[in-house]
């Protein structure tokens, strides 16, 4: 093929392209101010919400954002505020949360944010002991992968540890304390984790360091808040130092945790 013929097909070529309807032709249909430095974002078809986490300014060590969109409307319904220097976002439509990573600054001090997507509030915020950059979810093994750009790693979550919070067990057995005389011991186990707490619950065991008797063992926890509660009757047999554990064995949305009080059984 020779200059002149080439030139009069790639003519051709072109007019045919340009001549074709553009049945698929995209165009910007609106414009959404979001927060500063708008770096990554996520998608939730189920309520039709676009997540942006903005990563802010990187002379400020202040906590950035994640702007959330209608796409309805096209328009920021909520702004939630994670960790600093959020640098990535995945959406996890099985726990209808979302993951952002944040790029705290230093060495080993990233963190992930949890967002509960049907009231864009933290539930939850993971200390890594890594760096943090990009995320994404995986929802058919229900994990989330983490890369560590500085160490050259990805890190693999499960989204169901991500999403347990943590709690600790508190014992309460007020004076006096007198040998064959019952004594109420109450348990309080409390939400401890960042964001929005939830109520925990299932059964607090008791138990003793020293010959006694309790009206049950255990008992089932009740509250509202952070925290919930639960009592027993305590009875010593003997004088001396006792010792009285509380053990929390968690539930779907919280960590196991275990509470002591220590006391002097007199006659």
């Amino acid at each position: 093929m020779n200059g002149l013929s080439g030139l009069v097909v790639l003519l051709l070529v072109a007019f045919a392209f340009t001549s074709l309807p553009l049945a698929h032709a995209q165009s910007i249909v609106a414009t959404v101010g979001v927060g500063t430095q708008p770096l990554a974002i996520a998608y939730d078809s189920g309520k039709g919400e676009v997540f942006v986490a903005n990563q802010g300014t990187f002379s400020s060590l202040d906590d950035g954002t994640v702007s959330v969109i209608d796409d309805s409307t096209n328009a920021v319904v909520a702004t939630v505020t994670v960790g600093s220097q959020p640098t990535g976002i995945a959406y996890d439509s099985g726990q209808k949360e979302s993951f952002v990573a944040n790029d705290v600054p230093g060495l080993g001090t990233g963190t992930v944010s949890v967002i509960d997507d049907s009231t864009n509030t933290v539930v939850d915020t993971v200390t890594l002991g890594y760096n943090a950059y990009a995320i994404a979810y995986d929802s058919g093994r229900g994990e989330v992968f983490v890369t560590d750009q500085l160490d050259g790693l990805v890190l693999v979550m499960s989204d169901a540890s991500v999403t347990q919070r943590s709690s600790s067990t508190a014992v309460y057995c007020p004076a006096p304390h007198h040998r064959g005389v019952p004594l109420t011991c109450t348990a309080v186990v409390t939400d401890t984790s960042s964001g929005t707490p939830t109520t925990p619950t299932g059964m607090i065991t008791f138990s003793a360091s020293r010959a006694s008797s309790f009206s049950s063992t255990t008992c089932t926890l009740s509250g509202s808040g952070a925290t919930a509660s639960c009592a027993v009757t305590f009875t010593a047999a003997k004088l001396g130092v006792y010792k009285i554990a509380a053990s929390y064995a968690g539930d779907a949305e919280h960590l196991v945790s275990t509470g002591h009080r220590t006391f002097v059984v007199t006659p």
